[in-house]
């Protein structure tokens, strides 16, 4: 049942992904679609501090996920996670270059905000 319950809602998903692409995409009915807009200057900055510590949590939840990936090809750690890391074949270099690719970009998008972006 738990199967059935998380193919339904992956499919779901994957539908409404392709919806939204495709209603993207047809000029037409994006035309008709509601814009949102904050042409108020006075939320300008707000919205910029919004990202800015959007962004620093997302660094911080990023650096945890690097730091666990990293705890796990420690020689001490538990039995069942070496197990699992053989069984599944992970490669040390390429988890490590997967997790981190990232929490590069997101650093870049962080520092962009920093300096290429100051608030108006």
């Amino acid at each position: 049942m738990r199967q059935l319950i998380g193919l339904v809602v992956t499919l779901s998903f994957l539908l409404v992904t392709i919806a939204w692409l495709a209603a993207s995409y047809a000029p037409a009915l994006a035309a008709s679609l509601p814009k949102i807009a904050f042409a108020t200057p006075a939320l300008q900055p707000v919205l910029w501090w919004l990202a800015v510590i959007t962004l620093a949590l997302f660094l911080i939840i990023q650096l945890n996920l690097f730091w666990t990936t990293i705890c796990w090809f420690r020689s001490s750690s538990h039995a069942p996670v070496m197990r699992a890391l053989v069984a599944f074949e992970i490669r040390r270099s390429w988890e490590l270059f997967w997790t981190i690719l990232p929490l590069l970009a997101t650093l870049a998008l962080f520092l962009w905000m920093l300096i290429g972006s100051p608030i108006t």
